[in-house]
């Protein structure tokens, strides 16, 4: 509200000392902090700092026109001293130009402070106990900021000529509209990406809606077409028919000519005839036959025999005398391996206490399939993996043929319980829950190098086990019907994987095509190779009362955290909007936890405090002296390093990373990226040659890291256009 011209009584005189301390010393710290900024610039001069980056500041929108021309005057005599610039200019070129500034939190508090009083300070008189405590809270602030308490205390009795006095209160004034429009420019900036955000999304889904149109018109132009070659078939077998038909017509007739002309052979001529009369009833009849079969077929009454072969499904052959043992004691060990791996959840790994029973945590999650036509329905009472495979059966094509669903493709985004679900599901059938099946491979794609045959080995199995892979792949040849292959994550099969492998073969039904196969991924991801399943499930994560199961679930040993957390999330929709995600909900507990039941607002910040916290706890194992909350340099460049392994890793594709080109490439930095708790370690499963790989936590945290990158280098002049290079390469904009 606009300042009135103020009527001086001892409230106003008090008011105005407590204006005066805020603008004079605020100020004068705040500027104090950017010179100590400007020192440590290179160089080290505000005038050659602010033509470096003229460009950069006049292109901000909320820089106004008189910061300005206080910047770079029109007499082009830039300023090499900030002495005259206001708090909210020096604020605005420590957060544009000084990275990492000290005294954040201090500065906000009085920023907040400033908004918070100067209309009241400005409008109505203090009392003195209102003035006591305004005056404390300020003095306590400044001196958090490096104030001197006693310089600050010497303010309080100090007299404010009357002009002064309004000028104090117009200055507080002005800083406030300014900040109130800077928040509004922001917000409408904020929109306006909100909206080009779902302007992109609603592209893609038409996109997308035009591409399964397109395949869909491919696949019934494929099935037109080999209806068609099959009725050619039919056709041909049918002019073969006829033309036998004329032929012993012919043959008939030949015969009678020639008993005519015999006379005396009369007898022969007739026994010729019934001959040939027999034959030819003989292939009227086969015609018939040959007719009604083709009949058949056009009607759908005779099913395909199947071809024998590698791909032609369980034989009437049996396991060899001397194997079956053998066998046998590989499913046992399948069995106790996920009954004992598999019955504990570990989803964070650099929290060794946070070790979860599979049992009491795991909570159903909202599941979705997909009809004939494209669109996804709950699936009602189905909340499971398990539940899905417990209920398949049969499924009608027609009034005579029925079609058994063996391929069933689950996707979700990252952290919305795909793998966990995998995991699960395994024990659910070490537990018996899942009897349908005498053999379950849970195989995960990411470790994936070679063959199907020989990854059950290389990461299922003990060395020792007492069979061979061509005795258990023979097995699996002839008993697939009760065999089901859980492939975990298709979409982070390395290309160099997928050059080698069969795994593809084996979902689409080239190979083994009898077996079950159950297979996740991210959405979008590996169409072309999922595009044959029977069956499309999608994972929505939790619904809110699920969400709520799990919270309670976890802090069961105190509930009134429990109860608290759960009304903070309900007062923000953010938050509750991001614990549908699995991943998120348990990242939000261990914050709440760690972080005496506070919480950010948003899941970038959910995520800086994650990655903030393992950094923390690794300076504490390591004895590396943590000064505030600022990390030191080689934590901060090891952060950086991981930022860049994660960018050129999404930019290759590439989850898995090689210790030893990381330890070659990094160098310095190279231990603490590998043992700060952000990458988990690794190996190949070759058995000749190990070679240690690492990946990072979570698909998540490397899409998290490679943003940290990008945001640093955009903040850094001297790399801003590189960062722009990354910006163009995310959004598919060209350079040109």
């Amino acid at each position: 509200m606009a300042l009135s011209k103020p009527v001086y009584t001892p409230g106003t005189a008090r008011g105005a000392r407590l204006a005066a301390l805020l603008v004079d010393e605020g100020t004068s710290l705040v500027r104090k902090i950017f010179e100590n900024e400007v020192k440590n610039m290179n160089p080290p001069s505000l005038k050659e700092q602010l033509k470096k980056h003229k460009k950069y500041l006049c292109g901000l929108r909320h820089l106004y026109p008189g910061q300005r021309k206080t910047l770079y005057p029109p007499s082009g005599d830039v300023p090499d001293s900030a002495q005259g610039f206001d708090i909210s200019l020096l604020e605005l070129l420590l957060k544009e130009l000084c990275r990492n500034a000290p005294y954040a939190g201090e500065r906000n508090r009085l920023r907040q402070y400033r908004n918070d009083n100067y209309g009241h300070i400005a409008s109505t008189d203090l009392s003195e106990a209102e003035f006591d405590r305004l005056w404390k809270e300020l003095t306590d602030i400044l001196v958090d900021l490096g104030g001197d308490r006693d310089r600050i205390s010497q303010r309080l009795y100090s007299s404010i000529d009357p002009q002064k006095e309004e000028m104090y209160l117009s200055t507080l004034e002005q800083l406030h509209k300014y900040d109130m429009e800077v928040k509004d420019l922001l917000l409408d900036v904020m929109e306006g990406q909100e909206r080009l955000k779902q302007g992109q999304e609603g592209l893609k889904e038409g996109q997308d809606n035009l591409k399964e149109g397109q395949e869909r018109l491919i696949l019934q132009g494929e099935s037109l077409k080999k209806q068609q070659d099959k009725l050619s078939a039919q056709r041909e077998n049918l002019q073969e028919g006829q033309k036998l038909n004329l032929a012993l017509g012919r043959n008939l007739k030949e015969g009678q000519e020639q008993l005519f002309c015999q006379g005396g052979g009369l007898k022969d001529g007739q026994e010729q005839i019934l001959a040939q009369g027999g034959d030819l009833k003989e292939g009227l009849e086969s015609l018939k036959k040959g007719q009604q079969e083709i009949l058949e077929e056009v009607r759908g009454k005779k099913r395909p025999v199947p071809s024998s072969g590698p791909c032609s499904g369980p034989s009437s052959k049996r396991v060899q005398p001397g194997s079956a043992d053998a066998i046998h004691d590989v499913i046992s060990c399948l069995k106790d391996l996920y009954a004992t791996e598999s019955a504990h959840v570990r989803p964070l790994p650099w929290c060794e206490d946070l070790n979860l029973d599979l049992e009491e945590v795991y909570t159903k999650l909202q599941l979705q399939r997909r009809d004939d036509r494209g669109r996804f329905h709950d699936t009602g009472t189905i909340v499971s993996l398990t539940d899905i495979l417990n209920s398949r059966e049969a499924t009608a094509i027609d009034d005579n043929t029925e079609r058994t669903v063996r391929k069933i493709r689950v996707e979700g985004d990252p952290g919305i319980g795909k793998s966990c679900s995998c995991q699960k599901l395994a024990y659910d059938w070490s537990c018996g829950k899942l009897d349908r099946f005498k053999a379950v491979f849970f195989l995960e794609m990411r470790h994936l190098a070679g063959k199907v045959k020989g990854a059950i080995f290389k990461q299922l199995l003990p060395k020792d086990i007492n069979t061979t892979p061509d005795q258990l792949w023979s097995y699996i040849r002839e008993n697939q019907d009760d065999v089901l292959f859980i492939l975990d994550g298709l979409d982070e099969l390395s290309q160099t994987a997928r050059e080698v492998t069969d795994v593809v073969d084996l979902i689409q039904g080239k190979i083994l095509r009898n077996c079950h196969v159950l297979v996740t991924s991210r959405p979008y991801h590996c169409e072309r190779d999922l595009e044959k399943c029977h069956e499309f499930y999608r994972i929505t994560g939790y619904t809110k009362q699920d969400s709520k199961k799990y919270i309670e679930k976890y802090f069961n040993k105190s509930p009134e955290s429990a109860t608290k957390l759960l009304d903070h999330l309900a007062a923000n929709t953010n938050l509750s909007e991001i614990v549908v995600n699995p991943l998120n909900n348990v990242l939000v507990c261990v914050v709440w936890e760690d972080n005496r039941e506070e919480l950010p607002s948003n899941k970038a910040e959910l995520y800086q405090m994650i990655v903030f916290s393992v950094a923390k706890r690794f300076c504490a194992k390591t004895n590396i002296p943590v000064k505030s909350d600022r990390l030191p340099h080689n934590i901060t460049e090891a952060l950086g390093g991981l930022g860049k392994l994660a960018w050129e890793g999404l930019e290759q594709d590439q989850l898995q990373f090689n210790v030893d080109d990381i330890k070659h490439e990094y160098s310095t930095s190279a231990d603490n990226m590998l043992y700060m708790g952000l990458l988990t370690r690794d190996h190949s499963f070759s058995r000749i040659k190990r070679t240690y790989y690492c990946t990072f936590l979570h698909r998540t945290f490397q899409g998290y890291m490679a943003a940290y990158y990008v945001s640093e280098l955009v903040k850094d002049e001297s790399s801003r256009e590189k960062g722009i290079e990354c910006f163009h390469y995310v959004f598919g904009i060209s350079n040109g």
